[in-house]
């Protein structure tokens, strides 16, 4: 049908033969309001492609620091769409080099100097042992944490209930709500086993190369601790702190990343 009487129908449903439909202006704005919508997505497509790839070379880094691989995003950790949570990358990094690099290679001279060292100074002591408890537990923080995201921990069965909940208008800050209440306590254990990796990396470099009258000072059995091991001992404890360095500038820089992304939208 090359031609439609839309005005003339128009006429005869209203019953009145002199009726004009009203003029409707503005519909030459459709194309702004496209090229914008295009143009916001793009750009959201191109900084989640650019988030994945540093998250990528982040993760690289940390699996040849600690000779094993691969990081993976925390299981269960992610949002009521199924994406990756805003943590998850970073807790699961975490979690590997506890697993590795601390477990296997660090706890041994580390607990060695928590058990037999002589501090000059009581407030090294006191930061060293809180230190070394923290990252001592932290694996278990971390795990503990991703049970409550099961779906029987509470966490998930938050998520699981607000899944079957209407789509009303406050739906959204809901979700936002308990989104935000889960990556608040992986941000909480994030800060956590920074700090500790840091007290732990300065003070180890305190004794084995600081100052007399520094912060961190040297043991007063420095040459005994260990016994016949204990060149054995200084260079453990070398390498320990080495690699607390190491993973602290690649995994400080991946937490950074992922809170200046924010969370999941």
């Amino acid at each position: 049908m090359d031609h439609v009487p839309v005005v003339g129908l128009l006429r005869v449903a209203v019953e009145d033969i002199n009726y004009e439909p009203p003029v409707v202006t503005g519909g030459e704005d459709w194309f702004a309001l496209v090229k914008r919508f295009w143009s916001d997505r793009c750009e959201k497509l191109y900084g989640e492609y650019v988030l994945s790839v540093q998250k990528r070379r982040y993760s690289r880094e940390i699996e040849s620091l600690v000779d094993a691989g691969p990081v993976q995003g925390l299981q269960n950790y992610r949002t009521i769409h199924g994406e990756e949570g805003q943590h998850a990358r970073s807790l699961g990094a975490l979690q590997l080099f506890l697993r590795t690099a601390f477990r296997q290679k660090m706890l041994s001279p580390l607990k060695t100097l928590l058990i037999d060292g002589d501090f000059y100074k009581s407030e090294n002591r006191t930061e060293y042992d809180e230190a070394f408890q923290v990252l001592d537990n932290a694996e278990h923080l971390v795990v503990s944490f991703q049970q409550r995201l099961e779906s029987g921990g509470d966490l998930g069965m938050s998520l699981d209930q607000l899944s079957k909940q209407a789509h009303d208008a406050e739906y959204p800050d809901r979700i936002e709500k308990a989104m935000k209440k889960i990556d608040g306590r992986a941000s909480e254990i994030l800060n956590e086993s920074i700090a500790a990796v840091r007290t732990i990396a300065e003070i180890v470099n305190g004794i084995l190369y600081g100052e007399v009258g520094g912060r961190y000072d040297t043991l007063s059995n420095i040459g005994q601790i260990g016994g016949r091991s204990n060149k054995e001992l200084m260079s453990s404890l070398d390498s320990a702190m080495r690699t607390a360095r190491a993973f602290l500038d690649i995994f400080s820089r991946l937490v950074d990343l992922e809170r200046r992304a924010g969370p999941p939208r």
